[in-house]
């Protein structure tokens, strides 16, 4: 048999059921919307739903996350695509090893958008963390590696 959660089941509730209903709903709306503002207005919904009724580490929390991320690059709107990839990469924190190439990536991602929004200490130490990751999951000479020793020598 697959393993069990170690956390209790929820207790019923008719307005948390409601709520990642709509989210469910809101979440496959925005998958068909073309306009990307609106797909992020859905998007950001979606997000807000689920981090207050579901927890932190829960892998749908996660994928609206990263969906929104996108959605807020595509759109251009960066401060949000910033804050979706720190709840993303702060997720993968707690769900992948802390050499996991994934989360290596969008530290890297987070950092050139911080970097982009003239926080360039924080940017600074996201770049410092991927390279320590990125080194040893991609190798010295991979043109990732290259490229953040280039930024933190800027």
């Amino acid at each position: 048999p697959p393993p069990r959660c170690p956390l209790p089941p929820a207790p019923p509730s008719a307005e948390r059921d409601v709520a990642l209903a709509r989210a469910d709903a809101l979440i496959n709306e925005a998958a068909g919307e073309e306009a990307a503002e609106r797909e992020l207005g859905l998007l950001n919904e979606v997000c807000r739903l689920r981090s207050r009724w579901l927890n932190p580490r829960h892998m749908d929390l996660a994928e609206a996350h990263a969906v929104a991320h996108k959605a807020a690059m595509a759109a251009g709107a960066w401060a949000e695509a910033a804050e979706h990839c720190q709840s993303v990469v702060e997720q993968y924190l707690e769900v992948y090893p802390p050499w996991h190439p994934m989360i290596g990536i969008q530290m890297h991602v987070l950092a050139e958008l911080r970097e982009s929004a003239g926080a360039s200490k924080e940017a600074l130490s996201w770049y410092r963390r991927a390279l320590d990751i990125l080194r040893l999951t991609h190798g010295e000479k991979h043109s990732m590696v290259e490229d953040l020793r280039g930024r933190l020598r800027e």
